[in-house]
Formats: structure tokens, C-alpha cells, sequence
């Protein structure tokens, strides 16, 4: 059975002392990451601003990675076979390495 995450959207919600990241919504189960950092902790807050924004991160990148997928497919029909193009095949197996990871499986 593959583990999966709680659904999106997280939110960072400050509580005293403490930032706790996760999704309250009524149909999601509550799930929270809590970190005690003072509130004008501005590392803290940076980390929680990135921790809540993974879901949208992670879908953008598995839209870039079928994108440069279908440029090195149009590109191999329209340029003589090329498959040369300016990211490189390196970008696209970054992605799908990085999404692999975020999905718990194998790229």
C-alpha cells in the first residue's frame, strides 16, 4: 500500500509561539507540522512559507516536465531527429527524480 500525503491546500496558522502547517479543512484529516519559533522568527517563517507551498511547487514541476518532454518530442520530429534542446535531457530527469521523490516512488 503506497502512502500518500494530506491533500492540499496547507496553511501556515501562528499560534503563540508555535507555527503549525497543515490543512484544517472539514474534508481532510487534521494533520499538522508544528515548529516552536518565536513569531518574529523570520527563518521560521520563511521555512513554514516553503513547507506550505510544496504542493504548488510540486505541481508546476510535473507541468515543466511534461512540457520539456513534449518539446524533445516535437523537436525530434521537426529538427532531422535533434533531441538537443536548451535545458537538456539533465532537466528533464532532474524533474522526474524530484517528483519521484515528492510521490515516494522510483523516477
Amino acid at each position: 500500500m503506497k502512502n500518500t500525503h494530506t491533500p492540499a491546500p496547507w496553511d501556515i496558522f501562528p499560534k503563540d509561539d508555535t507555527l503549525e502547517i497543515g490543512n484544517y479543512g472539514t474534508n481532510a484529516p487534521l494533520v499538522r507540522l508544528s515548529a516552536t519559533v518565536p513569531t518574529n522568527d523570520l527563518e521560521g517563517w520563511a521555512n513554514a512559507r516553503l513547507i506550505a507551498s510544496v504542493f504548488d511547487l510540486l505541481s508546476a514541476l510535473e507541468d515543466a516536465r511534461i512540457a520539456l518532454t513534449f518539446y524533445k518530442n516535437w523537436m525530434a520530429k521537426h529538427t532531422e531527429g535533434r533531441t538537443d534542446y536548451p535545458f537538456g535531457i539533465q532537466t528533464e530527469d532532474k524533474a522526474r527524480a524530484a517528483i519521484a521523490r515528492a510521490r515516494g516512488g522510483e523516477a
